[in-house]
């Protein structure tokens, strides 16, 4: 079976690779048509990933990264063209399936990849059920291109509630296949070297917010729950780390208002997958204080490292963590609640450490890898059955 998965703009480079990998591991024939990522050479990008989108602008990564109206309009410049390449592909050597992760305008792309779904079955992933309010989020919002798609995957129960909400017609034709862990390539370290290598102290309790930083996902929720046990956990420190979307100002403020800047350690920049497992690694607990959620790639990198998590009651976040388990899920929008979440498992070590064994467990079984290639194959069998 040959199969195209489609992500233009490279939106989700580290799932789009993993999930890849884990099909041919289980004898899919995947060809992922991607682009060069902004920020990094993705790790096993030059073995999975068809740079086939946007190939002239890969030499000047480093400028259009900085630059994101120069970079729209070059990509508005070159899409047609590669929408035209991709046709003419398909044309000369079709795939038995196409599989869309995402498109780059989807309004505007349905017209498109409508000649290629009528010709062969099509699967749709819908990453993010419930757009976030911000402009870019709805033109990225990938629902005009439910017609075209013989089957959807979203990656929990919570998700397919929420687009069955918008969408009931489809309600036989939508799977939950859960989001695997990310960064299941970089090489392990001990705690004592992460912590070395970040200029942490070897005995503070690290709590570590990770990933793109924006307004929803509660930050400043998570500074004002440390700022109410601070005094009760002297050894205490907060590790922010990620790139900022916005200003800074709200978080930096906050931080300053209740009189955290000594304990807390800010790397606001994107961090490099060679980094990542510092981070995880030198931290005893991850928080995700979201107010909106889907799912989580975050979350399924605490797992991956073995970590306990602090979540909010959010999206898939609920269903993901075993509250109680591997973690704490505590109601959204309520810093004392977090605050109470967050001191339990800093004054246990016996806890964290129970809660980071089966994060890791669970990284390894339901949400490994091979669980979603399986799931995956099988949707891919059924409709390619039916043709």
């Amino acid at each position: 079976m040959q199969v195209w998965m489609i992500d233009p703009a490279a939106m989700t480079p580290y799932y789009d690779i993993q999930l890849t990998a884990a099909l041919r591991a289980v004898g899919v024939n995947v060809r992922l048509l991607s682009s060069r990522f902004l920020y990094e050479d993705v790790p096993l990008s030059n073995e999975y990933v068809d740079p086939f989108f946007f190939r002239p602008l890969a030499p000047r990564a480093a400028i259009l990264r900085s630059r994101p109206l120069l970079r729209q309009v070059s990509r508005l410049a070159i899409y047609p063209f590669d929408l035209r390449r991709l046709w003419q592909a398909f044309k000369k050597h079709p795939p038995d399936l196409l599989h869309i992760q995402w498109t780059w305008l989807p309004r505007i792309d349905r017209h498109v990849f409508k000649r290629l779904a009528d010709r062969a079955p099509c699967v749709l992933t819908i990453h993010d059920p419930a757009p976030h309010q911000q402009a870019w989020a709805h033109v990225t919002d990938m629902f005009p291109l439910l017609g075209l798609a013989d089957h959807v995957i979203v990656h929990a129960e919570d998700n397919r509630r929420q687009l069955l909400e918008r969408r009931p017609s489809l309600e036989s034709r939508v799977s939950v296949v859960p989001h695997g862990p990310l960064f299941t390539e970089q090489a392990l370290l001990s705690q004592e070297e992460a912590r070395a290598y970040l200029e942490l102290e070897p005995q503070a309790g690290i709590i570590l917010f990770f990933g793109l930083i924006k307004p929803y996902k509660g930050l400043v929720d998570l500074i004002q729950a440390v700022a109410e046990i601070q005094s009760r956990n002297p050894q205490l420190r907060l590790v922010i780390a990620g790139q900022v979307s916005g200003s800074e100002k709200p978080y930096v403020e906050a931080i300053r208002e209740h009189g955290l800047q000594d304990i807390t350690s800010l790397h606001l920049r994107f961090i490099p997958s060679d980094l990542v497992p510092y981070y995880f690694v030198a931290s005893d607990l991850v928080c995700l204080p979201y107010w909106q959620a889907t799912q989580s790639g975050v979350l399924m990198a605490a797992y991956r490292f073995g970590r306990p998590v602090v979540v909010t009651d959010v999206g898939g976040l609920p269903e993901t963590v075993e509250d109680g388990g591997n973690g704490y899920v505590v109601p959204a929008h309520n810093p004392r609640s977090l605050a109470q979440a967050l001191e339990r498992l800093l004054a246990d070590p016996h806890l964290r450490r129970r809660f980071g064994e089966r994060s890791r467990e669970l990284a390894e079984t339901r949400f490994g890898w091979t669980n979603a290639a399986r799931l995956t194959q099988a949707i891919y069998n059924h409709l390619t059955s039916q043709t």
